[in-house]
């Protein structure tokens, strides 16, 4: 079951409007105990005549997936987000979120020098989406506690670096 206000996310969502491509309908639902959102609506549906690919007129697809085997399927019906659980406190998260530009679902970053068989540096990446950034905090493993790693990387000496994202504005429901 469902605890909360978790379905406040449910129902059609608009994206904002792109110049090129029009704006999508999203509808977010529940299904298997997680949230997941497809796109049902697309402004404009077709590739234009003078499409740079030759699809001019045909329905959009898939087609800068990642993975050849998927870019033929239809834009509409399309999972954009999957398998989000409720949190609280207006958050849904341990979802992923499709996005064929960066195809990255999920970061995790960890290494072993030489001369070890264990685990003795890592980076945590912090997500800041309303702040456009991706930030990296590395440490090192040194006398038995995670330390602040000040020489991974050259722009990161108290060990963290910021890195700019592509920020895509928040959705707005349709009314």
């Amino acid at each position: 079951g469902r605890a909360g206000d978790g379905d406040a996310i449910l129902g059609l969502w608009a994206t904002e409007p792109d110049a090129v491509d029009g704006n999508a309908h999203v509808e977010v639902y529940f299904e298997d105990g997680r949230y997941h959102g497809r796109i049902v609506w697309l402004e404009k549906p077709e590739y234009n005549q003078d499409d740079e690919q030759g699809m001019g007129g045909q329905s959009k697809i898939d087609r800068e997936n990642p993975d050849p085997k998927l870019r033929d399927r239809s834009l509409i019906g399309l999972n954009l987000m999957e398998g989000f659980l409720f949190a609280g406190d207006n958050l849904w998260h341990k979802g992923t979120i499709y996005d064929p530009d960066n195809a990255c679902l999920e970061l995790a970053a960890g290494c072993v020098y030489d001369g070890s068989q264990y685990a003795n540096a890592f980076q945590l990446i912090e997500l800041l989406p309303d702040n456009c950034v991706a930030r990296v905090h590395y440490y090192v493993w040194h006398k038995g506690s995670w330390i602040a790693d000040r020489n991974a990387y050259q722009n990161a000496s108290d060990g963290i670096a910021e890195f700019p994202l592509r920020c895509v504005p928040t959705p707005t429901p349709v009314v």
